[in-house]
């Protein structure tokens, strides 16, 4: 009786633990990505018109979203050198699926015309929005 009593208590004992820990994963989802764009543009109307209507269609069909864009103010250092924009990914391996499509390399030979970029990614914190 004993035994069975063990046996029994330490099954609820390891369900609950694994229980929990799905619980908490699912409390801590993975932090986000963020794309943090710089371009000098040469030719504003060039890269409006025909660029940002293609990369935008792009970024959205692949699941980010933009969180800031237009022009820059620094605070301290040099200011950015044209249109300023971040955008939001749920993760790396996200991000890299949308830079290495096809749609992107497509869109990317058309804004080449209009400016130079300069884009970096910063891992979120996890914290966003606490």
């Amino acid at each position: 009786m004993k035994t069975t009593l063990v046996i029994t208590l330490s099954l609820f004992i390891g369900i609950g633990v694994i229980g929990m820990q799905t619980i908490h994963a699912q409390d801590n989802p993975p932090a986000p990505v963020y794309m943090v764009i710089d371009n000098d543009i040469q030719d504003p109307e060039g890269y409006t018109n025909q660029f940002l209507p293609l990369v935008q269609r792009t970024i959205k069909a692949h699941g980010g979203w933009y969180i800031a864009a237009g022009t820059g103010t620094a605070l301290d250092g040099a200011p950015p050198k044209g249109r300023v924009a971040i955008v939001q990914w749920d993760s790396l391996e996200q991000l890299q699926n949308w830079r290495n499509s096809p749609e992107y390399k497509k869109a990317r030979e058309v804004g080449e015309k209009y400016a130079t970029f300069r884009v970096f990614v910063v891992k979120g914190t996890g914290t966003e929005g606490r």
